[in-house]
């Protein structure tokens, strides 16, 4: 049954009839009644407009707790999430329970549930359904049946030297929860013998078909990856698979398998349409895809798929998994509910988002709703039985993989404004040095650098020591339209010089700091005898090295350029180092987590300071070639188009603050 129909057969039939939607469709239909017959042109709205809303809804309602936090209950993490609601009522949060420091996703690992009787104002102690041993025995997937009650477990087991060699397991409670069978294994009834690379199925909880021939099915999600003889490549594939008894035998349904270069659907979450077709949600693992979530249909009860997997560039998330669920809200419309993080690249900023026309099209981030703006990884779902939602979510201040939150909110919380997006990161105004590029952007002078003879003029020599106020020398320049490179080609140009401390110095670095966050930097990194270079994307990541550190005192000229197709590094007008563009945006994402502009002479967050000098700074909206590099690299004021010219920093005075 799918959560939609979950939450209408709970329903009395009146409460069907007198539901908050149909009352104001019928007050709609008065209006327009009576507008017709005043002679009044009606007015249109769109397909999701919400109804005035009643004064229950203006008081939307949200409370949340952690159910699993690190180094709780003898574990030292827990991870992969899934909720149910038990036909008596019972909540049943599920995890892996992972042993191992660090988190790992093999070895040590079990499978526990906590229990909640109040709708999750408190919960039971953690109990542990199964354990292998120093194996894994986890990714728990489960169902109610709607019909008996019985609530069907699907795990999977893999040694712990071995992750790749996986077996899908089924097991039962037949007491809400409290108990559970011996697990089965459905190996052969699932799997190919050919899936031998990798295996794996949901995450999340499976459904139960409510509409057509097939109601009353137990429907799951799974991914395989098998090798290919003779060959570094392996074929992959997205299945789906199915009982018709309850969940004790079960069969292969539908499934395509791609080859490596096409899109590598993964972890899939399903969801039944008011018609009866099964929506298919699925990672898309390459993250090569824009949007990063893929989408098929079925229509014979999860048998075959209608057509191949194609991701949604409307909706953004980065590489991970997502849940999608069905749901009539409050105002009786049907809608497809995806809970995922909006971030396109970063396990950041998690959000509910609808769709109103059954996955066809999705809100924004803008328009769905936030729910946490930090870290945030796995998450599951589910409309309950009083209209209201549940979700369980990975999370955590130091990393999104510190805890597991469980959240219950009603549909005045969902349709509820954003808190405001963080959005561009402000500095306070100070000391400037001109641009002088026509394009007017503000660059400030930190700290207390000194005026030195340059290449040109003069430059700005930069120490180890905070001023008085604690800023440390560099250069700001603020996020604007004129400094986002976004996706266009682009040329960075800077004279450097600096000497013997050993530590890594930040040249420049631009918009974003962490790990899969798209941005920009360049840097010095005498103790590894190199300068490193790294543009990241939505879509991946880019490192260049050099074979030289040219921490010499001396001044040296620095290119880096970027096309559609490659990335180089310049230095003294040769080429040093060149890798494949990853494709997509410097900036994409930064109103999601904010976004800063340049900073020259220091890393964004204060560290890897520049002990030395910088002079001449500028950015094109073009990759220079060669030649304009040298003419640049042999003192040459090369100016180009001015239409070109970004920012032209010549770092030859600096201007009090007003």
């Amino acid at each position: 049954m799918s959560a939609m129909d979950r939450t209408a057969s709970a329903r009395p039939a009146s409460a069907h009839r007198w539901s908050t939607g149909a009352r104001a469709l019928l007050a709609s239909l008065t209006v327009a009644v009576l507008a017709l017959a005043l002679g009044l042109a009606p007015t249109t709205t769109a397909q999701a407009a919400p109804v005035t809303p009643t004064e229950k809804d203006a008081k939307p309602r949200f409370d949340e707790s952690t159910i699993f936090q690190r180094e709780q209950a003898g574990y030292f993490c827990f991870r992969i999430p899934a909720v149910v609601e038990t036909k008596d009522g019972t909540l049943l949060a599920f995890a892996e329970g992972r042993k191992d420091s660090g988190c790992g996703d093999s070895g040590n690992i079990d499978t526990v549930v906590r229990r909640s009787h109040d709708g999750g104002k408190t919960w039971g102690a953690v109990e542990l359904i199964d354990d292998a041993g120093v194996d894994t025995i986890g990714g728990p997937l489960p169902i109610v049946d709607q019909k008996t009650g019985r609530i069907v477990l699907i795990t999977t087991h893999n040694p712990a030297t071995n992750h790749n060699l996986r077996t899908p397991y089924v097991q039962y409670s037949d007491d809400d929860g409290k108990t559970w069978s011996k697990r089965k294994n459905i190996k052969d009834d699932i799997m190919d013998p050919s899936w031998q690379k990798w295996f794996a199925t949901g995450p999340g909880h499976g459904i139960q078909l409510k509409h057509g021939p097939h109601a009353g099915r137990m429907l799951i999600g799974l991914n395989h990856e098998g090798y290919i003889s003779g060959s570094e490549s392996h074929d992959t594939g997205a299945a789906l698979a199915y009982s018709d008894d309850g969940g004790v035998t079960w069969q292969l349904g539908a499934d395509e398998g791609f080859v490596p270069e096409e899109l590598k659907p993964q972890e899939l979450s399903l969801a039944e349409l008011p018609d009866g077709k099964i929506l298919v949600s699925a990672r898309e693992q390459h993250g090569s895809a824009e949007g990063n979530r893929a989408f098929t249909t079925s229509s014979d009860g999860g048998e075959s798929y209608d057509g191949t997997f194609k991701t949604d560039p409307d909706l953004a998330t980065p590489v991970s998994q997502g849940a999608i669920e069905t749901y009539i809200d409050d105002q009786g419309r049907d809608r497809v509910l995806y809970a995922g993080e909006s971030h396109p690249r970063a396990r950041k900023v998690l959000s509910i988002r609808s769709s109103f026309d059954q996955g066809k099209t999705w809100q924004s981030w803008e328009e769905g709703k936030v729910i946490n703006w930090g870290n945030a990884a796995y998450s599951d779902i589910l409309p309950l039985t009083d209209e209201e939602l549940a979700l369980v979510y990975e999370t955590g201040d130091e990393d999104a993989y510190q805890e597991i939150r469980f959240a219950r909110f009603d549909n005045a919380y969902l349709d509820s404004p954003n808190d405001e997006a963080p959005g561009v990161i402000k500095h306070p105004d100070g000391p400037t040095t001109p641009d002088v590029s026509g394009r007017e952007n503000t660059a400030y002078v930190r700290g207390n650098p000194d005026l030195v003879d340059g290449v040109h003029g003069k430059a700005l020599e930069m120490d180890m020591e905070p001023a008085d106020n604690g800023d440390n020398d560099r250069v700001d320049v603020p996020y604007g339209e004129e400094v986002d490179l976004d996706d266009s080609d682009f040329t960075i140009s800077t004279w450097f010089r600096y000497g013997d401390e050993p530590h890594d110095q930040a040249l420049f670095w631009a918009y974003n700091m962490g790990s899969g966050l798209p941005g920009l930097w360049v840097r010095g990194e005498p103790g590894a005898d190199r300068l490193r270079a790294m543009i990241g994307t939505e879509t991946g990541d880019l490192s260049l090295t050099t074979k030289s550190a040219y921490n010499d005192k001396a001044w040296h000229h620095l290119a880096m350029t970027r096309t559609d197709d490659v990335v180089q590094l310049w230095v003294d007008g040769v080429k040093t180092a060149e890798g494949k563009t990853p494709p997509g945006s410097l900036t994409r994402g930064g109103d999601l987590l904010g976004i800063d502009g340049f900073f020259l002479g220091q890393r964004l967050d204060g560290n890897n300071k520049l002990a030395g000098a910088l002079d001449d700074v500028r950015v094109y909206d073009t990759a220079l070639d060669g030649d304009q590099i040298g003419a640049l690299a042999d003192g040459k004021m090369l100016l180009g188009d001015d239409s070109d010219l970004r920012l032209h920093l010549p770092l030859d005075e600096v201007s009090d603050a007003d």
